[in-house]
């Protein structure tokens, strides 16, 4: 019988390396990236080429953020400083 060393590596030349070349690509990013910049886009570029979609838009944030910091509104007349509500 011959004997088997278990300190030394095992050596095939057969087995792919990946010795940090460059040449692995790593997809699971990249669909994420292709993924983020398809979402951003899907948001963005309506916005910024619709003109009525991009008022909508901005009327209801302006809504939502009024409706947080009352404060802020400035149809909101009503509130004076040093009076609370």
């Amino acid at each position: 019988m011959t004997e088997v060393q278990c300190d030394s590596p095992p050596t095939s030349k057969d087995a792919p390396s990946n010795s940090g070349t460059g040449k692995h690509v790593n997809w699971n990013f990249v669909s994420v990236e292709i993924g983020f910049v398809c979402g951003i886009g899907a948001v963005i570029l309506p916005l910024m080429f619709c003109k009525r979609w991009r008022i909508r838009y901005y009327k209801c944030t302006d809504g939502v953020v009024y409706k947080i910091f009352p404060k802020l509104d400035p149809r909101n007349r009503t509130w004076t400083p040093g009076r609370r509500l």
